[in-house]
Parts: C-alpha cells; structure tokens; sequence
C-alpha cells in the first residue's frame, strides 16, 4: 500500500508565524544594535530547522504487511485482525492511533463512531524504531455478509505537540471478512429420501448403469438375451449375465427467489431474504452430511461470465465452502432478475432427473416449471414459510 504523509494546517500556520517573528527580531536587533537578540534568532531558526527535518523523514519508511487472506466466520463467532507494521526509520512513531473503517457485518471492541452503514475504529499503539510492530483488534461477527477494511489511517502527535501528522494508508488492503448465513432448520429435510438414476454407487438400488459393468453371473431363464455376456460365456463355456453397477442419484437443485411482486406488479427484495438464505444454508449442511450433492440457483445477476448467482453440482466440505461464500456475497446492490429467466435457464441445464427444492415467492413462471418438472417425473419440493422455521412439503401436497 502506498504510504502518504499530511501535516496539520495549525503547525503551517505557527511556523509562518514564527518566520514572521524570526524576521522581526533579526531587523529589530539591527536597528538598535542587540546581539543578545540573534542568539534567540539562532535558537528559532535551529528548532524551525529540527521540526522541518522531523516531519520530512517520520513515517517515511513505515510498510504494512498486506497479505491476502479471508477471514470466515458464522453470526456470533469471535476472531481478530492482525496489523503487522515495519518501521524501517531509526526514529520512534510515540502515541499515535490507527483509524480504519469497515461494514456493519461485524462488531469490533475499541473506539468506534458509526457512519451510515460503516464503523470507523481506533486502535492506540506506539512502533518502536527499526522494529516491526503487530496490533491485533478483535471482533464478533454479527450479521451475513462480507466486508473489507478501508480508509487506513495512523495519527500521532507531532514532535511539538502542536498538532497532529496523519499517514495515510492509500490502496486496496487485501484482508475479507466473510460471515456466513446462519443455519435455519426446516421442517420435514432430514426425512427427503428421493431416488433417482444417477451415477452414485450403492448396495441396493433399483437402478443400474449400463455404462459401468461390475463382472458376470450365471445365466438363469428371467434374464434378458441382450445382457448375456458372450466373451464370459465362451471363456467358462457356460451362459454369463452382464451384472451392472447398482447408482442412485440424491443430487438436489435449490432454485431461490430473493424476489416478491407488489400488487402493482412492481418487482422489489423479499423482506424474508435473510431467513431464505439461512433456510438455504441449512439445506446444503444437510446435504453435506448425507452425501448428497447439490447446486443452488439464485435469481440474481452476477458480474462475469455468469449470469446468475449460481453453483454446480458437487459434494462434499469444499463445495459447501463454495456455496457458503456465494450467499455471504448476496447483496442488494445487485439487479435482482426475474424467476421466468432464472428459471429457463435451470430448465436447459436439467439433462437427468434430479430433485428441485423452491425457495421464496411461487409466481406464476415458477408454478409453471413446477408443474412441468412433475410431470416429467421429478420430484418436486416447496419450502413454505408459513411458520418460524419453515416447512419443507413437495408441490402436489403443496398446491
């Protein structure tokens, strides 16, 4: 980060003052021939000379330590942030103060002045010469989302104490704060037990892969004569039976409407957002917990190459960091799409049988896929907010 110094205004102005006097008294003992009076002169010049060499060589060698790293956290959670400084100069920075701001997803301890939706903190410390020096401001996160720290400043006094010399830390400080959405159990998830072909293995399942042969059987009358295998029965001169790979598929899509509709038609963020998310959240521990694998679709655009807020299919603890990050990161200032386009596009990328979980406002685009997905065989849940919790029903019971 690059460093930039600023003196106060008030040591300016006492050192112009203080040229003017130097100036008086030099003309004044002149005039009325004082010698004594050019040892005072000498004494002004000599601290105008000290304080001006002061302030032109303090903080300059100062660096932050600016390591990328995240910082994950849910609600309620503590941790702290740690400022390493080097102070490469042989002069001592003396009872100064760090400022910095940052969001309102978490709550420090410290001095702490609240700016619309920012807190400025203040940390007191001293660096010692030639030295490195690490402050650590702890905190608690408090509520979903991310946040990173700027405005990085260091005040201290000057030499004189007359006034203040602020550095300025300038540039993008590369420490995130990511505080997850908090886990919001649902009624009726632990118990959903959907089966569907897929490429998971497993000891019993009515379904099998045709793509991945496990060896050869006895052949017996039931057996169809396009699953006898030929090369095991010329090889044991007996009739063999192909014997498949048994699969299940568990995998769950999460479609989310953060959207509600006014009477007027006008589209605006669900006052529910944050329980929706935190529902969401529950589901992918869940399915983290069974196996399951899941991808989560949000009706949300996102700068890049994607459209929407969006996750492929996958298992496991990374994945769930994955989709823990992309709903810390759900934000009101991005445009909020419409479920018929998020919908088309879940529709296109739908090329097996999978089970769809609703989330949010069932318009009318959203009924329609439902209906649809039904009636191609899927199974289809709805996760109706009409208690504290919420409720998980699938959408035949539903509608």
């Amino acid at each position: 980060m690059k460093l930039e110094k600023r003196i106060g205004d008030q040591l300016n102005y006492g050192y112009e003052l203080m040229v003017f006097l130097v100036i008086v008294i030099f003309v004044f003992s002149i005039i009325f021939n004082r010698p004594m009076l050019f040892g005072l002169v000498a004494m002004i010049t000599a601290y105008l000379f000290i304080n001006r060499l002061y302030e032109k060589n303090i903080g300059n060698r100062l660096v932050i330590d600016n390591p990328a790293k995240s910082i994950r956290l849910f609600p309620g959670e503590a941790n702290e942030i740690s400022f390493s400084f080097n102070n490469h100069s042989r002069l001592p920075i003396m009872n100064g103060r760090l400022y910095f701001a940052i969001g309102d997803v978490i709550e420090g301890k410290g001095d702490s002045n609240e700016k619309n939706a920012t807190h400025k903190y203040g940390i007191p410390f001293s660096m010692a010469r030639k030295g490195k020096t690490k402050v650590c401001f702890p905190f608690t996160a408090k509520q979903r989302g991310t946040a990173r720290i700027h405005n990085i400043h260091y005040l201290f006094p000057h030499l004189t104490g007359f006034d203040t010399i602020r550095l300025n830390f300038n540039g993008f400080y590369r420490t995130e704060l990511i505080v997850y959405p908090e886990p919001l159990p649902v009624q009726g998830v632990q118990s959903a037990f959907v089966q569907a072909p897929g490429n998971q293995r497993a000891v019993i399942s009515p379904f099998e892969d045709t793509m991945d042969a496990a060896g050869a059987r006895d052949y017996v009358h039931s057996d169809s004569f396009s699953r006898i295998h030929w090369k095991a029965t010329a090889r044991t001169m007996r009739l063999q039976t192909k014997v498949y790979e048994r699969s299940l598929d568990f995998t769950w899509v999460m479609v989310i409407n953060l959207g509600e509709t006014s009477r007027l038609g006008n589209r605006y963020f669900s006052a529910s957002m944050e329980k929706i998310l935190s529902q969401v959240t529950y589901f992918c521990h869940v399915a983290v917990q069974k196996g399951y694998p899941f991808e989560i679709y949000l009706n949300l655009q996102r700068p890049g190459r994607k459209r929407f807020f969006s996750i492929e299919a996958g298992s496991g603890k990374t994945h769930l960091k994955e989709a823990l990050e992309m709903l810390a990161r759900v934000d009101k200032n991005y445009k909020l799409e419409t479920p018929g386009s998020l919908l088309h596009f879940v529709d296109n990328h739908m090329y097996k049988q999978k089970s769809v979980v609703f989330f949010g406002e069932m318009d009318d685009a959203s009924k329609h896929y439902a209906n649809k997905w039904c009636k191609q065989g899927m199974p289809v849940f709805y996760v109706e907010d009409s208690t504290e919790t919420g409720s998980m029903k699938s959408w035949g019971e539903y509608r």
